[in-house]
């Protein structure tokens, strides 16, 4: 008899091939023991290896940038000039920017949402002055920014583009078109007030989310203008944000007011959202289910609209708007027109939308 952690058991009564059960017990607790110590060894050469791997990574890339500092103070200038200002540079080598005169038959039109709480609206107001544009439709421009724009020695065009009814007060923007040609006539084109039709949840949603509020008023402008001795229509729309069918729909009323005797060309905010990830919004604002699910119709559908209008998008699959991943922003010509150079300007000066720039050739 012999006592094994206060448990007593037997040698004689267990037969001679078989171990006791103490016995086993006490291979099993080694066995796990040596386990444990080669698995710590493990560890320890591996955090060993994984150091010295990232000693000599860190090692590498600091030597790397300090070679491609002394190349860049060799090789580079500094530059003296502001971001916006390399902007403007870089406009002016497409014929805009710091260049002060446009071949005499090409035309320059910029399309921008600016929104209307940017805290960069001095750069917003330089760059526009700055440019060298025939036409410049502005969406989103706040009350005491118009007034600013009013200084500039072009001709303006404005209507209402939304009244925010914010609890404190009522904030109200404007679709602005800037021409450097004389505006002839002007119009405006009303849109329905869809409050009372979006349904509970939506107008929940949009209480809870500071910058959202309840809107009235909304509505978009054109204006006739005579460039270059061919008459033009210039449409400047900021589509409702709420239902895909809605946006439809306030593009259409703007279609009807073309005039089929001059060309056409359509800039604004469509607020088209193409992207996976945001189309849950158009359910979310009021839209069906199927809207947030197939997230490319509605794309596939406005470019039908496009097409049966015998309009050009300028931008067709470009990115406007970062966080949506959509081309929200447009320049849409009519078919008549020749499309020289389309580009979307990287610099979003505080908006939250790229400026947008099209230049059309000779007409």
């Amino acid at each position: 008899m012999y006592t094994v952690s206060d448990r007593t058991c037997s040698s004689a009564s267990a037969p001679r091939s078989r171990p006791t059960r103490c016995t086993s017990s006490r291979r099993s607790r080694y066995r796990r023991a040596k386990r444990l110590r080669a698995r710590r060894r493990a560890t320890l050469r591996t955090r060993s290896s994984l150091s010295g791997i990232c000693s000599k990574s860190r090692r590498r890339v600091t030597r790397y940038f300090a070679q491609a500092a002394t190349a860049q103070a060799t090789l580079s200038p500094r530059l003296s000039r502001s971001s916006s200002e390399a902007l403007y540079a870089k406009n002016s080598a497409h014929g805009a920017g710091y260049s002060s005169t446009t071949p005499t038959n090409t035309m320059t039109i910029y399309s921008w949402n600016i929104l209307y709480r940017n805290r960069r609206l001095d750069r917003v107001f330089s760059f526009i002055a700055q440019s060298d544009f025939d036409i410049f439709c502005l969406q989103e421009v706040p009350e005491y920014f118009l007034k600013r724009l009013q200084t500039l020695p072009y001709s303006i065009a404005y209507r209402t583009d939304v009244e925010r009814l914010f609890k404190r007060d009522i904030v109200r923007n404007f679709n602005v078109i800037l021409s450097r040609h004389p505006i002839t006539a002007q119009g405006e084109i009303p849109h329905d007030e869809y409050w009372p039709l979006l349904p509970f949840y939506t107008r929940f949603f949009v209480r809870l989310i500071p910058s959202f509020s309840k809107v009235r008023n909304r509505g978009g402008l054109y204006a006739d203008i005579t460039a270059n001795a061919v008459s033009l229509r210039i449409f400047n729309l900021h589509l409702i944000l709420a239902h895909p069918a809605w946006r439809l729909k306030e593009f259409e009323a703007a279609m009807a007011k073309r005039d089929a005797s001059r060309p056409t060309i359509v800039c604004g905010d469509f607020n088209t959202l193409e992207a996976r990830h945001i189309a849950p919004l158009n359910w979310i604002l009021g839209g069906r289910i199927s809207d947030a699910l197939f997230h490319r119709r509605e794309r596939i559908r406005i470019e039908q609209r496009f097409v049966e209008h015998e309009l050009v998008n300028a931008l067709s699959g470009e990115i406007t708007h970062p966080f949506s991943r959509s081309q929200l922003d447009h320049i849409l010509v009519s078919q008549s027109l020749s499309i020289k150079h389309a580009e979307v300007l990287r610099d979003r000066m505080g908006s939250d939308h790229h400026p947008i720039r099209v230049e059309l050739a000779p007409m």
